[in-house]
C-alpha cells in the first residue's frame, strides 16, 4: 500500500498489516491511497496483477475511512486451437501486441496463458 499526498511525497509505502491504524494529514490537502497485489509488468506468465486508488481529502479535526475496490489491471490470454489446427501443426508461436509493448510478446503453443497490461 502507498500513501501520497498531492505532491507525489510517500506518507507510507509498505505492507497493509505493518500499516498505522492512523496517519497524520493537512486539512484541506489532497492524498492518495493505493493498493494492490502482484507485480505490474507489460506480459507475462502467472503476472496476475491488481489494484486499485482513492483520491481524498480530510477536513480539520476529521477522521476519514477510505475504502478502495481493487480490480485486475491485466487480462489473461488464452489461445484455444481447433482440432483440424492441431492436425497439421505440433508447435506454433503467437506473437500478441498491446500499446503498452515494444514489441510483441512471442507465446509458444505449450506455454499459454499469458497475462498483458491492457
Amino acid at each position: 500500500m502507498t500513501v501520497k499526498d498531492a505532491d507525489g511525497a510517500s506518507l507510507y509505502n509498505g505492507l497493509y498489516k505493518d500499516m498505522p491504524l492512523s496517519i497524520d494529514l493537512t486539512a484541506g490537502k489532497g492524498y492518495t491511497v493505493k493498493a494492490f497485489y502482484g507485480e505490474n509488468v507489460n506480459a507475462g506468465f502467472d503476472k496476475l496483477y491488481v489494484e486499485g486508488s482513492q483520491e481524498f481529502t480530510v477536513s480539520e479535526g476529521e477522521q476519514k475511512n477510505v475504502i478502495l475496490y481493487c480490480k485486475p489491471a491485466n487480462v489473461k490470454v488464452s489461445v484455444v486451437y481447433t482440432e483440424d489446427f492441431l492436425k497439421y501443426y505440433s508447435d506454433c508461436t503467437v506473437s500478441l501486441s498491446t500499446s503498452h509493448l515494444t514489441a510483441p510478446f512471442e507465446v509458444n503453443m505449450k506455454k499459454i496463458p499469458a497475462r498483458m497490461l491492457i
